[in-house]
């Protein structure tokens, strides 16, 4: 699935695109208001912002280059 931004504005209950679309009436979409996409992360809140202190350090430096000799005992090299 390919996701596009439109800008538009509220007008009723009705979003108004600011430009035409490709899809045909009825086409299912999601809105997110522009000042949700603005707000800073809660990085308390949500432990999946900071999965880059989930880090373990196994002392193995060539880790990234044989991860299938570590992880399953198959040499590529």
């Amino acid at each position: 699935m390919t996701s596009v931004g439109y800008k538009g504005i509220v007008k009723g209950n009705m979003v108004v695109l600011q430009e035409e679309t490709p899809w045909p009436d009825g086409t299912p979409v999601v809105v997110v208001v522009a000042e949700a996409m603005e707000q800073e992360p809660d990085w308390e809140a949500d432990p999946f912002l900071r999965v880059d202190e989930w880090g373990v350090n196994t002392g193995i430096t060539d880790l990234a280059e044989r991860h299938d000799y570590y992880a399953y005992g198959i040499d590529t090299l």
